[in-house]
């Protein structure tokens, strides 16, 4: 019961924002704080990304921290193992997603948390086309800082709405020949694909799915972005109990993607659960630790 309530609350709110033509279905933000990085146990900075063409952004930095929480991931050194670019799904702000990450700056990663335009502290309001605008901003602030060198991999990190987004950006942005690689977490293939998806769920939208669907862009695709960042290693994770995301969307993009390529289905993780399950978790720091440098 509570599961079909929830679809048809979804669907009520694809539907009223379908019918408005607008991409903004897929941004739902608040500026609601949730878990603060000091009760994370992080060190941080709080980062205002500026531009004078665009509202100003809201970010956290992370740098590598030495800690013993993890004693069971590969040793930090006396430098850091490379440096992650975060992007969050499509629901409230980075406050809440950093429960899901807060442990890769402790096992030796630089990271950068973004909010969009219209999350969290972020100015503006939240749509597509600036989404993809505010990811390259955070790509070129990591450069002014020094991140983006070749002697430093860097990882490009989405889940969800941020899987897609982060295919679509770094796709097309001018720094992707310094992206050593790029991991995906229940992403979503299609963007008109997961809208008729989720008007199916509910009876009586589902006589007007394919109608509806067509309202939403079909311009941005994350199948085309993946298939053109090869020769970019690209990991793609997707749970099997993923009701949000279905799995099939993971399956989708891996067939799709060039080499090279790896998919890793879990048989018993939901939406963005897989990143939270030791054996997965142990198996990403591993992937990220073969990840070759741009410098090699």
């Amino acid at each position: 019961m509570r599961r079909r309530l929830a679809s048809r609350f979804i669907a009520a709110i694809l539907l009223a924002a379908i019918l408005g033509g607008c991409t903004t279905v897929f941004f739902q933000p608040n500026r609601v704080s949730y878990l603060t990085p000091e009760q994370a146990k992080l060190t941080y900075d709080d980062v205002t990304i500026a531009d004078p063409y665009g509202p100003d952004l809201h970010a956290w930095w992370f740098p590598a921290q030495l800690t013993d929480e993890y004693a069971d991931a590969p040793p930090v050194g006396e430098q850091s193992k490379g440096t992650i670019l975060f992007l969050h799904g499509n629901a409230q702000n980075i406050s809440s997603h950093i429960a899901g990450v807060h442990w890769l700056p402790k096992v030796g990663y630089n990271m950068l948390m973004l909010d969009y335009r219209g999350y969290g502290k972020s100015a503006g309001a939240a749509h597509l086309p600036g989404a993809l605008q505010d990811v390259e901003r955070a790509l070129a602030w990591l450069d002014q800082r020094g991140e983006l060198t070749p002697e430093n991999k860097v990882i490009v990190y989405g889940q969800s709405l941020g899987g897609a987004l982060s295919l679509l950006a770094t796709a097309r942005s001018d720094y992707r020949g310094v992206i050593d690689g790029l991991v995906t977490e229940s992403a979503f293939s299609s963007f008109r694909g997961i809208t008729r998806e989720k008007l199916g769920e509910v009876k009586i939208l589902s006589w007007f799915k394919w109608p509806l669907s067509w309202l939403i862009t079909r311009r941005e695709r994350p199948l085309e972005a993946i298939a053109a960042l090869s020769p970019m290693p690209v990991l793609i994770m997707h749970g099997k109990k993923d009701v949000a995301v279905p799995a099939h969307h993971g399956e989708a993009l891996f067939a799709a993607a060039k080499q090279p390529k790896t998919l890793w289905l879990a048989e018993d993780a939901r939406h963005i659960e897989m990143a939270q399950q030791p054996e997965w978790r142990q198996r990403l720091l591993q992937w990220l630790a073969d990840l070759p440098s741009n410098s090699l």
